[in-house]
Formats: structure tokens, sequence, C-alpha cells
């Protein structure tokens, strides 16, 4: 059972007390002040949901942590080899690197550019007697469409 006192969090609160059993579906949350106490149950995903919005961090769960295993000299996780004697501040910062490019490209996904041409020269067929097609920028267009999930060809054609 771990529990967490946080002197600081909201006047006039004299603390708030959170305790987490590590196995329970559930945070408890207890609020002391003035010599009464006030608790209450809040799901854990909710919780962890609650400080990730008001405080913009990640949160990681070390059970979704990969297994780590030495082997000699080596430390091993998820088939990659570390040296056994590297710094830890180094391994976190390589980390962090890694975490901030796949969050960058989950939300930047990569457009397949082939898609993109194959969308614009299908635009630009079908506005082909129009004027409009020198007016917008179709490329810009299409690109969005990709991006959307929009694909020429296959089985939706």
């Amino acid at each position: 059972m771990s529990s967490t006192d946080v002197t600081s969090l909201h006047y006039p609160s004299d603390y708030v007390r959170i305790l987490y059993d590590g196995t329970a579906s559930t945070v408890l949350l207890t609020v002391f002040e003035s010599g009464r106490a006030a608790s209450v149950f809040v799901p854990r995903d909710k919780f962890l949901d609650a400080v990730d919005a008001a405080l913009n961090v990640l949160v990681i769960d070390r059970d979704e942590l990969p297994e780590v295993e030495r082997d000699g000299p080596w430390v091993t996780v998820d088939g990659m080899y570390f040296g056994g004697n590297e710094n830890p501040s180094d391994l976190r910062r390589d980390a962090l690197a890694r975490l901030a490019v796949a969050e960058y490209l989950e939300a930047n996904p990569p457009v397949d550019e082939e898609q993109v041409a194959a969308l614009t020269e299908l635009i630009v067929a079908a506005y082909a007697e129009e004027t409009l097609t020198e007016s917008i920028d179709i490329d810009s267009i299409a690109r969005r469409l990709v991006q959307a999930g929009v694909r020429v060809g296959g089985d939706d054609q």
C-alpha cells in the first residue's frame, strides 16, 4: 500500500492523502482540514486522466515497462542490448527523445506522397473544365484528405 501526502495542494486544506494499494482499480483521495477528513474513491484511470489534463504530464504505469534481464555484461529489453554500465540519466534522456518522437508521429502521422499525387490528379481531372483549379491549392486539399484517411485505389475505390 502506498500513500502520498500533498501538503501544499490548496489552501485552506491541511493536506491531501492519495492512497493506492497497487492492485485496486480505484484511488482513495482524502482531504484533511482543521482536524476533519473527507474521502472519495476515484477510478484509477479517471484519476490519472485528471492528473494528465491538469498538469500536462505523461503518466507511465510501471506495469507497462518491458521486462529487463541481465545477459553477461549486457542488459537486454525487448531484443535490445545495452551496456550494463550505461549512465541511467543518458538512458532516460534517450527514452524521452524516443517518446517525444512517438508522441509527435502519433499527432502528425506521415503522409503517403503517392496517395497525395494520385488524389491531386483525380481532383484536377474532375475540375478540368472549370477555372477553380487555378485559384485553389489542390495539393494542399489532397494532402488533408489523405491525412483524414481518403485513399485512391484498393478495394474501396
